[in-house]
């Protein structure tokens, strides 16, 4: 053998023996070379003091033949006497071999034909059934050893309860093939023990430190069905008016308006004749201003008209013009700073009572009416509410989330809602204390999945008293993911969490809406945090709904 073959056998020698090391578990002193009668044995495995399996390791750039593997085969077996025998091939077998290793297989298992049993013509049997003999065969390209090596070492590690990323797996490999760290000597032998800390000092150092699994966060991305309380990977698309909390919200608010229905109508008012205010005149007989601005407080029959026919469309009631009538009650309004009114009314406290729950239900119907007008814009976006899950052992912290989305699908973003004579009432409520975007769109923490970091309270920019019309796609921003950058063929969303405890299930802190396009799709995503391994990717799937 000349001197590049001899290192090159050394080399697969020592990536034999480091493989054969980590994934064996029944032997308690490992050596290399073993001081055999004959010189046969490459690397041995013992098990209170008897050999508990031996190796030959053969290595060649030509193709193997029967005639070689046959004579190895017995050569290993006369060698020294074990429980097992293993002649591991590093490169590649011909025809011949091929068939040969195969039929030994064959045999074994008790199975035999009559292409088995030409392979094996020739061939002395009874060592076959004498012995424990298999046949490994792995091929000479280093990257696929290295690979090979790196899948071991893995192994090795990850049972030991550590973690390495890639990268440092991939140099670890390398220069345990490079180096042959292991043993090197003739006839040198290790405990399993010392064999051991010898491996792990070695990863200790050469990798800058290995992280315990148990200090290691790992998380996993999955949908949440709130309803059914059911969080998985995939979910059947949902449109933004089936959305949780637009329905949850739908129904309060129409709950309160048929409540408010009920005590209008329990309140009766006996018809009576309505007399005229009285008018007031100055020294030229000019009337009064407050005789042009006081009325009876009455609902217009237009206004009437209109909300019968809502009630009956929204809720299935038929009111009738007696539900509006509030007696002989006096209005007075008042002009007052920037334009704007304020009223004073006079009559029974009944006749106010009712005014005052009429109001208020006119303004329930005013916002279930704009609502539903606010939501017909975007009901064919999907709805995806998504968390992130700690399936680790530790508290993780600055989790930022990248959702990987196709540019085949449509992301709504607050901007993109299209501007209509709407929106000084939309900003109106949503300057009330009843905040519907905030109502609609904001996840609230239940029993199985808590709220992520808390969005700020929406603050209105102002210009000399008027709310500026992008504070609406703001608010919407402030609920809703919108894309920060494009990759390739990607719009990329960043989600932020500020941390996550074990066993701990968190919204990701804004909703996603997407137009799939009538077609199923997938988000690739991707985990970075200060205590997870690297980042952990994955895919959720959203089945398209007709």
């Amino acid at each position: 053998m000349g001197g590049k073959e001899a290192i090159r056998g050394f080399l697969y020698q020592g990536f034999a023996t480091i493989l054969e090391s980590l994934t064996q578990e029944f032997w308690d002193r490992i050596y290399v070379e073993y001081p055999s009668n004959d010189d046969k044995v490459d690397i041995a495995l013992e098990v209170n003091g008897s050999i508990t399996k031996s190796i030959q390791v053969k290595s060649s750039i030509n193709l193997f033949k029967k005639s070689d593997v046959a004579k190895w085969i017995k050569e290993l077996t006369n060698d020294t006497k074990a429980d097992e025998y293993e002649v591991v091939l590093i490169g590649s077998c011909d025809k011949s071999a091929n068939d040969f290793v195969n039929s030994i297989v064959k045999y074994k298992s008790g199975i035999e034909d009559k292409k088995s049993e030409e392979a094996l013509k020739g061939f002395d049997k009874s060592i076959l059934d004498n012995h424990n003999i298999s046949i490994k065969n792995l091929p000479i390209e280093e990257a696929t050893l290295l690979g090979i090596v790196r899948d071991s070492l893995h192994r090795y590690i990850s049972y030991k309860g550590y973690m390495l990323d890639f990268e440092a797996l991939n140099l670890l490999s390398q220069s345990a093939l490079s180096t042959q760290m292991l043993l090197g000597t003739k006839g040198s032998s290790q405990t399993k023990h010392e064999f051991d800390s010898k491996i792990f000092q070695w990863l200790e150092l050469t990798s800058g430190g290995l992280k315990s699994k148990k200090l290691l966060a790992r998380h996993n991305l999955l949908f949440y069905e709130q309803e059914q309380k059911i969080l998985s990977n995939s979910l059947d698309g949902i449109y933004m008016d089936k959305y949780y909390y637009y329905k949850k919200f739908m129904v309060n608010l129409k709950k309160e308006c048929i409540d408010l229905i009920d005590k209008i109508s329990n309140i009766k008012l006996n018809p009576v004749e309505r007399q005229k205010p009285m008018q007031t005149s100055n020294l030229f007989g000019i009337k009064s201003i407050s005789d042009f601005f006081t009325t009876f407080a009455e609902t217009k029959d237009s206004e009437k008209e209109e909300i019968i026919n809502q009630v009956k469309s929204y809720f299935d009631i038929d009111l009738n013009g007696e539900y509006f009538f509030v007696g002989n009650l006096m209005e007075e309004k008042k002009l007052g700073v920037l334009g704007n009114y304020s009223y004073k009314y006079e009559g029974t406290e009944t006749e106010k009572a009712k005014n005052e729950l009429l109001n208020d239900f006119k303004y329930k119907l005013l916002q279930y009416e704009v609502i539903l007008i606010f939501i017909e814009k975007i009901k064919k976006y999907f709805a995806l509410p998504i968390v992130i899950q700690n399936v680790g052992d530790v508290q993780d912290e600055n989790i930022t989330i990248k959702l990987f989305i196709d540019k085949s699908i449509k992301v709504f973003r607050g901007d993109d809602y299209l501007k209509d004579d709407y929106l000084p009432i939309y900003l109106k409520m949503i300057d009330d204390e009843d905040n519907f975007i905030e109502s609609i769109f904001k996840f609230k923490s239940d029993s199985k999945v808590k709220a992520g970091n808390s969005n700020s309270n929406f603050k209105h920019i102002t210009n000399q008293g008027e709310i500026q019309i992008n504070d609406f796609c703001n608010e919407l921003d402030m609920y809703i993911a919108k894309p920060q950058y494009e990759d390739a063929n990607y719009n990329v969303i960043e989600l932020d969490v500020q941390n996550i405890r074990p066993s701990e299930s968190k919204f990701v802190n804004k909703l996603v809406l997407l137009h799939s396009l009538n077609k199923d799709f997938e988000i690739k995503y991707k985990i970075i945090s200060n205590k997870s391994n690297g980042s952990n990717e994955g895919i959720l799937k959203i089945s398209y709904q007709a």
